[in-house]
């Protein structure tokens, strides 16, 4: 098995040697078989044995042009068996010449080849030797023997090769999933760090403003402003630790903290009231559990409601948390600052857009007609159990 694995490979990497090798190999063949012995034909004449070596000269050729070397060595074929009749020797070239063309057709064309091969051979038998002549049945049996031969091979080969490419295009789908996961991924890891970091540098941008500004009047309320900058910054580094030690433990396999969700809203809200935003909390229905996705996609869009209220409002923001039966809702609502355009297109809302659709939820983000009020609301899809509506 491996020296006939080492011819094949010698073959596919050196194919005009290989058959250089295979041409001489069946002249020599036709040669031995068409000498004198006892008890045989005589050989055939200086003609036949121009025509055979033609036949044998063209296999060389037999990976390049099959087509064309079959049909020369089928001519050489019928020229032989017409000239030398019961004594031709073309018949092993004439099996490698079929064999080289059918393993490379489908089979229904290689069944043409065959079929018009073993015609030409027994017509030209019939005709040159008589009809009843044995030449008659050994070119049909060994034409069609060559035939079916390529037809396995060729089949094989067509196998290997779907297998082979199925492999191919199942790597890339898996390298093109995992590419695709990596960017979606990034893009889970930008927004979480947007909504981790803009909510605490509002709120310090907002208490340096009021440092500078009680810095001389009033330094016991700068003082307190100054401690509000400490806090957050304190609180927005810890989160940022968070952050990456829950990407650290994904390549560990360690356990994390639980991602923050409405369960944190107060904690979040008491931050931004520290940092002088008032902030008028009210909440709706029965609270339930959620799952942590649709949970977690909640915390981040009140945190990025109040964020944006600290940024462009006037100071103060309506937060109102609904729970329905089979959903969430999620308002905030905050006077525009004079001076400030409130779109509804920056990248903490792009974001807020895309974690909500992702759960299947809705969200609207503008300002309301009048062009005073900016409006948030969002609708998340919750169905909970009868187990947590009872333990709500």
């Amino acid at each position: 098995m491996s020296s006939a694995g080492s011819l094949r490979r010698l073959g596919a990497e050196h194919p005009f040697a290989a058959d250089t090798v295979l041409a001489l190999a069946v002249l020599a063949v036709s040669v031995t078989v068409a000498a004198d012995a006892p008890g045989t034909l005589p050989a055939p004449d200086a003609l036949g044995g121009v025509v055979l070596t033609a036949a044998c000269a063209a296999l060389v050729l037999r990976r390049r042009r099959p087509v064309a070397v079959w049909v020369l060595v089928l001519v050489c074929a019928l020229v032989s068996i017409t000239l030398d009749g019961a004594r031709s020797p073309v018949l092993p070239a004439a099996m490698v010449a079929v064999y080289s063309l059918v393993v490379r057709l489908r089979p229904r064309r290689g069944l043409v080849v065959v079929l018009v091969s073993v015609a030409a051979l027994v017509a030209a038998a019939g005709a040159a030797v008589g009809w009843r002549s044995p030449l008659l049945y050994t070119a049909t049996a060994w034409t069609g023997l060559a035939g079916a031969l390529g037809a396995a091979v060729g089949g094989h080969r067509a196998v290997l090769a779907a297998a082979e490419n199925r492999a191919r295009e199942a790597e890339g789908s898996r390298e093109q999933e995992a590419q695709r996961r990596v960017v979606e991924e990034r893009l889970r890891i930008a927004q979480d760090l947007h909504d981790v970091v803009a909510h605490h540098i509002a709120v310090i941008g907002v208490q340096a403003g009021v440092v500078q500004h009680l810095l001389r009047s009033d330094p016991a309320r700068a003082e307190v402003a100054a401690g509000h900058v400490r806090a957050a910054s304190e609180e927005v580094i810890a989160e940022m630790g968070a952050v990456l030690r829950v990407l650290r433990a994904r390549d560990e396999g360690s356990a994390t903290d639980p991602a923050p969700g409405l369960a944190q809203v107060d904690t979040l809200v008491e931050s931004a009231r520290r940092a002088g935003l008032r902030v008028v909390l009210s909440s709706t229905g029965r609270p339930f559990a959620l799952a942590p996705v649709v949970d977690l996609t909640a915390y981040r869009v009140v945190q990025e409601s109040l964020t944006n209220a600290a940024k462009h409002g006037d100071g103060e923001v309506h937060l109102t948390i609904g729970h329905r039966e089979h959903s969430v809702v999620v308002e905030a609502a905050n006077h525009v600052a004079p001076g400030e355009v409130a779109s509804g297109t920056g990248y903490g809302l792009v974001g807020m857009r895309e974690r909500v659709d992702a759960v299947g939820g809705t969200v609207e983000a503008g300002v309301r007609p009048g062009g005073k009020v900016f409006h948030v609301r969002a609708e998340l899809p919750a169905t909970p159990s009868d187990g947590d509506r009872g333990r709500a």
